[in-house]
């Protein structure tokens, strides 16, 4: 399996580790940084969209069909990087395992909140 992993720190221990766990099981493992990455979308209904990573001044395609998942761990520019990991879900079919919208809702504590409160009525805050 081809994994995606979105993260804005590569080197993190948490990132380290499940790379690590992933090619110990015989997967191959890409770490980008989601503002690395740039979505050429195609505007006709059969065209096709394109994702590029650039990488030290060098621009490079990445086949779509290459990644089997996605794993974000998107701690900073959370809007960009949801916005990449909605496309990636929603337009190209890629399987992860987070949605673009728990990850908004999960960086911001007024809208966890709310989130709770609506799917969870009987939610009381502690005084």
């Amino acid at each position: 399996m081809n994994i995606l992993i979105l993260s804005t720190s590569k080197t993190s221990p948490a990132v380290k580790r499940i790379a690590r766990e992933a090619i110990n099981r015989g997967h191959k493992v890409l770490i980008v940084d989601p503002m690395d990455l740039f979505l050429l979308i195609s505007n006709s209904e059969s065209g096709y969209d394109r994702l590029y990573l650039v990488d030290k001044g060098t621009v490079r395609r990445i086949n779509i069909k290459d990644i089997d998942v996605v794993i974000p761990r998107i701690g900073n520019n959370v809007s960009y990087g949801a916005f990449i990991l909605e496309h990636l879900n929603k337009n190209l079919r890629i399987f992860s395992s987070n949605s673009a919208e728990a990850i908004r809702v999960a960086s911001n504590q007024l809208k966890t909140l709310q989130r709770i409160r609506t799917t969870n009525p009987s939610f009381q805050e502690s005084a």
